[in-house]
């Protein structure tokens, strides 16, 4: 990035898979403006208010501040997500818990957790559709990362 922008005006795009405060921290000033395809997780004060994982994230994103004294990493919301899940499952079984039992209450889950709106079935083992866009497009902005325009 720094070799970069030294050549002038450019626009860096990066993969979730380098998603981090870590990236942008080393580049230093470098870092600015650079765009990354990402999880919410990373930017949850810029989502807008009619956006229906902000309060999962907000929530996920306080908690482990407030536990760990610093921000989460990325992809704490995948674990986040399968405890939310996991809980809505078992709160349908009566019973012992069984393989058999638990994963058809999955299948039968509907919750909405940070990385979207999961609606598991017997045929959809994923549970996001394209509707919950699990993945954003944010931009590091004067020291923080926002939703990009």
């Amino acid at each position: 990035m720094r070799v970069s922008t030294k050549l002038g005006e450019c626009q860096i795009f990066v993969g979730y898979g380098a998603a981090s405060n870590d990236l942008v921290e080393k580049a230093g000033s470098a870092g600015e403006g650079l765009y990354i395809s990402s999880f919410r997780l990373l930017a949850p004060g810029s989502l807008s208010e009619n956006d229906p994982v902000r309060p999962v994230t907000l929530r996920l994103f306080s908690d482990y501040l407030k536990r760990y004294g610093e921000p989460p990493p990325n992809f704490a919301q995948h674990s986040y997500d399968a405890v939310l899940i996991l809980e809505a499952a078992l709160k349908q079984i009566k019973g012992k818990v069984t393989r058999d039992n638990l994963r058809d209450a999955i299948e039968k889950v509907d919750v909405i957790g940070s990385n979207g709106h999961f609606r598991f079935s017997t045929s959809d083992h994923g549970g996001l559709d394209a509707s919950s866009q699990p993945l954003v497009m944010l931009r590091w902005v004067k020291g923080k990362w926002q939703i990009a325009d």
